[in-house]
């Protein structure tokens, strides 16, 4: 836990008295999908947990608050080895997040990554 302190984008952690699962909850992973925040910061004030911790974090804080899907390059596709990526996606910030990232989402026991869509045609789904 003590290395999440120096990760930008840290919304809250809530830990239980009892140890338990590390469960990471990933909100804005693309800067134009605002939802997310929005439904944490309304749970997190209101979230007991029994056991475990539950850690909630803004996946691309510079495309949040630039509104924009991304700054250089979609961040779910820089979560790959060095050797499968290019050096201009090796160059760009969301590389730079996804190493940022790492350590948490490799301690999690558990990954929640919350996206939206505002298109109409648009079906929810669950993976």
């Amino acid at each position: 836990m003590e290395a999440q302190r120096s990760i930008e984008g840290i919304i809250a952690t809530v830990s239980g008295p009892e140890p338990g699962s590390n469960v990471v909850v990933l909100v804005a992973v693309h800067g134009n999908e605002p939802c997310g925040v929005a439904a944490v910061e309304r749970i997190v004030p209101t979230l007991t947990l029994a056991r475990g911790t539950a850690t909630f974090a803004i996946g691309n804080p510079r495309a949040l608050a630039a509104g924009k899907r991304f700054i250089d390059a979609n961040l779910n596709r820089m979560f790959r080895e060095d050797a499968e990526l290019d050096e201009a996606k090796k160059a760009s910030y969301e590389y730079a997040r996804s190493r940022e990232l790492a350590p948490l989402l490799l301690g999690a026991d558990a990954l929640l990554d919350i996206h939206s869509s505002e298109s109409p045609d648009a079906d929810p789904f669950v993976i």
